[in-house]
């Protein structure tokens, strides 16, 4: 029989379940008007890759030198009024970013493909559409596409005015290849995602 903790802990996770389902889903509803105008004064996708936001362009220089593999950027806003900036992050499979942390931490919300998430001293996680990923300020992680998935997420830059990235070393293959066989592992176990 259930303890009376072990009730009130499985309440709380079932509503930070329905929370960042809710996040997910109202994030993408309130963007993709905004990505639907922006997408016509974009460039062509490059992929067959699914998604609901623009790919973008290859990611300039001051980001892709921090990158393994390759990723494309696309704004899908940056309002200044709003105190936001939110862009469609796209990754090619095994493309990851290097080590890194945001001192105004970040949000991350996955809305194609596969990927994987992992913060310093933790094991890495897999990351499927709807999973909401929130970083603390501070907190040093990578995240990037599966090996065998493109991937996409909106990354939410939080206390923009403020918030300063810090790049570290790069995942090498290596790392890399043992966090996807772990995260991937683990959450084929791990069903329904974004829970």
């Amino acid at each position: 029989m259930p303890t009376a903790s072990a009730a009130v802990n499985l309440q709380c996770r079932t509503k930070r379940r329905h929370m960042k389902r809710f996040l997910a889903t109202f994030v993408a509803a309130v963007l993709l008007p905004c990505a639907t105008v922006k997408a016509q004064t974009m460039k062509e996708r490059t992929t067959d890759f699914e998604q609901i936001f623009p790919q973008g362009g290859k990611l300039p220089e001051q980001f892709s030198q921090y990158f393994i593999g390759q990723a494309y950027l696309a704004p899908v806003s940056r309002s200044a009024e709003l105190g936001t900036n939110i862009s469609n992050v796209t990754f090619e499979p095994g493309c990851r970013n290097n080590w890194h942390s945001h001192t105004g931490g970040q949000l991350l919300i996955c809305t194609a493909g596969r990927g994987l998430y992992q913060e310093k001293g933790s094991p890495a996680r897999e990351l499927r559409p709807g999973d909401v990923v929130e970083i603390a300020p501070g907190a040093v992680h990578w995240h990037g596409a599966a090996p065998d998935s493109w991937f996409s997420h909106l990354a939410v830059e939080c206390n923009p005015a403020s918030n300063v990235d810090t790049w570290l070393e790069p995942v090498d293959d290596g790392q890399y290849a043992a966090a996807a066989a772990s995260a991937l592992r683990a959450g084929s176990s791990d069903t329904p995602h974004g829970m």
